[in-house]
């Protein structure tokens, strides 16, 4: 499986960012507290996708236990609860030592999350 995992915060279009993520309505139709979070910063650009820019705070790819997949499903989540969670599936792999694994998630998912600004992203 491809996992990738990221933090960032939305930015208004004009903005600088890093990035963006393109959200089809109907996920903001079945999401809608996601909606009201992201409301200011999205741009409907598109008949039904809307831009979502953003400034990356943290990224990770791999590292995650089997586990993780049955609890987290891809997607955005906007609480600390869900970031703290996640840091108990952390596992090492090739790429990093479960000590490297840990001390960059906690620096760069967990320390600077912003409750109310924060998005962590799972995608797979």
């Amino acid at each position: 499986m491809g996992l990738d995992l990221a933090h960032y915060i939305p930015v208004k279009s004009g903005d600088p960012f890093d990035g963006y993520e393109l959200i089809e309505q109907g996920y903001f139709d079945a999401n809608p507290e996601l909606f009201a979070q992201l409301r200011d910063y999205v741009d409907n650009k598109s008949d039904g996708i809307w831009y979502l820019y953003h400034r990356e705070l943290g990224e990770q790819r791999k590292g995650m236990e089997r586990k993780f997949y049955r609890r987290f499903k891809p997607g955005y989540y906007l609480e600390r609860k869900w970031v703290e969670e996640a840091f108990t599936y952390l596992e090492s792999d090739h790429l990093a030592t479960l000590e490297e694994l840990k001390t960059n998630f906690k620096a760069n998912f967990i320390d600077n999350f912003q409750e109310g600004k924060s998005v962590f992203y799972v995608s797979y």
